[in-house]
């Protein structure tokens, strides 16, 4: 990809016309002035070294049978913070319709696209598409409540993997989506993540296939695809985290003693394929509740907080994020949860 501009998108035409930031003297902008307003605005100030970049540590280009992708050029480790990046535009949310693919909501009205970025939007699929379709096909939601889609100039170029090396999460107070390493990834290999993560009823390899069919006109070959053994512990994950609070409400030693087992085996699939730490933080977190309401699991309980709040600080990557301080808090203070000795 040319350089450009991290604030304002602007193309340049080499890394001469660009100047770097004085801190990281990683993020390039194309003047002091989009320098100065990336630090105030665009949240570099709370990212810079923390945060890979572009033509750095990882570069776009053509990806085998799926146009462009992104790829490594540098080692990234677990938990390191690959993309931070604000949307180009936000528009409406994007909903699918099973069988139909995506559909407009009522109050949709196409944003207004930065003139400075219209060279980036152009270059997203379909290249002769409307605005609605790139930002249906290329979009990502803006945070857990589904209700934005942002468009973004290097997100969007990441490819789509059942389970992925890298997963992304939404921070408001800074207006920029983050793309979280899962595992460690090597020079030359692609930086994916999974477009349909935890969806009910999406788990299957034919309901997955059925779905980025419609949504994003294309069909999965990945391992979690074309190897039944895999895809069908991406099912298995579903039923066991569904099995942790079925086995709870039920009350009984040996219904606590089986949601802490399925729970462990879902931490085992886990570490088999390599998933995002925001799972293991959650499963943690599940597992701890159930095991504090026994005087006999407790132990077990505070270990598993504090794996949680560890796996959510690698994960979100802020000691202040709302996840991470709830965390952290009950594993100084395990007996302040409901659940403490609850049965």
């Amino acid at each position: 990809m040319a350089p450009y501009c991290a604030y304002c998108y602007k193309l340049c035409a080499g890394e001469k016309d660009l100047k770097k930031c004085g801190k990281c003297h990683k993020r390039s902008f194309c003047s002091k002035e989009c320098q100065v307003s990336d630090w105030k605005n665009g949240a570099h100030r709370y990212w810079c070294g923390k945060s890979r970049e572009i033509n750095v540590d990882f570069e776009v280009k053509d990806s085998l049978g799926k146009g462009v992708g992104v790829f490594a050029t540098q080692p990234i480790k677990r938990g390191d913070k690959v993309i931070v990046e604000r949307p180009i535009v936000i528009a409406p949310e994007v909903k699918w319709f099973g069988g139909v693919g995506p559909r407009r909501s009522m109050d949709w009205s196409d944003p207004k696209v930065p003139t400075s970025a219209q060279w980036a939007v152009d270059g997203l699929i379909p290249h002769d598409g409307t605005l609605f379709q790139k930002i249906a096909m290329n979009g990502l939601a803006l945070g857990e409540d589904l209700s934005r889609t942002g468009l973004f100039l290097t997100l969007s170029k990441v490819n789509h993997d059942c389970i992925g090396n890298c997963q992304h999460y939404y921070i408001e107070a800074h207006k920029v989506e983050i793309l979280v390493a899962s595992k460690d990834i090597k020079p030359g290999e692609e930086i994916t993540f999974p477009y349909v993560p935890g969806r009910r009823g999406v788990t299957t390899i034919l309901r997955r296939a059925e779905y980025l069919q419609g949504m994003y006109s294309f069909s999965c070959t990945c391992e979690a695809c074309s190897v039944s053994s895999i895809g069908n512990k991406l099912v298995e994950i579903e039923e066991l985290n569904d099995a942790i609070m079925e086995q709870f409400s039920k009350g009984t030693a040996r219904s606590i003693n089986n949601a802490i087992r399925a729970g462990e085996r879902a931490i085992r699939i886990y570490d088999e394929l390599g998933m995002s730490d925001v799972l293991y933080q959650a499963t943690y977190y599940d597992l701890f509740q159930v095991a504090i309401t026994r005087k006999e699991t407790v132990d077990k309980g505070k270990r598993y907080i504090q794996l949680a709040a560890e796996s959510a600080f690698r994960f979100f990557g802020l000691k202040d994020h709302e996840t991470v301080a709830k965390l952290f808090g009950y594993a100084e203070a395990p007996h302040s949860h409901r659940n403490y000795n609850l049965l």
